[in-house]
């Protein structure tokens, strides 16, 4: 059900809905590495750099020889190197 409407929210273009219920999925699923890629993703699209940053890290704990581990590293340095830039 979750999942149906993280998906619903993002056609809608509801950021904060699909972040909202992304967050819901990882509290229910603390070990779905799955979920805290998508919350890393999305919080990056809402530039919570600092959130990204802690959801991609633990998804990388989690599945560090994920398909996509590479790019969640990616978007882990972008996540950094935006923080950087603040500072």
């Amino acid at each position: 059900m979750l999942n149906n409407r993280r998906h619903v929210y993002l056609a809608r273009g509801d950021l904060p809905r699909a972040i909202a219920t992304v967050e819901k999925m990882v509290l229910v699923n603390p070990l779905g590495a799955d979920h805290h890629r998508d919350a890393g993703t999305l919080y990056l699209l809402a530039r919570s750099f600092g959130k990204a940053i802690a959801s991609l890290e633990r998804y990388l704990q989690l599945a560090p020889d994920a398909p996509d581990a590479e790019a969640a590293r990616q978007h882990l340095r972008a996540a950094t190197q935006m923080i950087a830039r603040w500072n």
